[in-house]
């Protein structure tokens, strides 16, 4: 699924089953604050995000989607934090919970990747 995709989706990473969706409350109830900090209705996050459909918002806040790798850069941003101070505080959120699988590697694994082989 690339990018350009997700507006059409509104949860393009479910968790797997109702235990999974218990474990990743704790980052959805984080993100909620940090939005409602924020003064943002679910519209304006989603549009800061560069995403169509607050819905995926719902879903992230209620436990029930994951945070998509390819977008905590637009995340981070739209919720005033750096990447990495963002990404460390959500995976540690999220570590118990089954881990995101992207149907793609992403560009810069690829390459590395690839550079090791030669």
């Amino acid at each position: 699924m690339r990018v350009n995709d997700w507006p059409m989706v509104v949860c393009p990473f479910p968790v797997a089953s109702n235990d999974d969706t218990e474990k990743a409350e704790p980052a959805g109830n984080w993100l909620r604050g940090l939005r409602l900090q924020r003064d943002l209705t679910r519209r304006q996050l989603a549009q800061a995000i560069g995403i169509d459909r607050y819905e995926t918002i719902v879903g992230v806040e209620a436990g029930n989607c994951r945070i998509p790798p390819e977008l905590y850069d637009a995340w981070a941003n739209a919720l005033g934090f750096s990447r990495r101070v963002f990404v460390l505080k959500l995976l540690g959120l999220y570590r118990n919970a089954p881990a995101v699988v992207p149907t793609k590697p992403p560009k810069l694994f690829t390459m590395a990747f690839l550079q090791l082989r030669m």
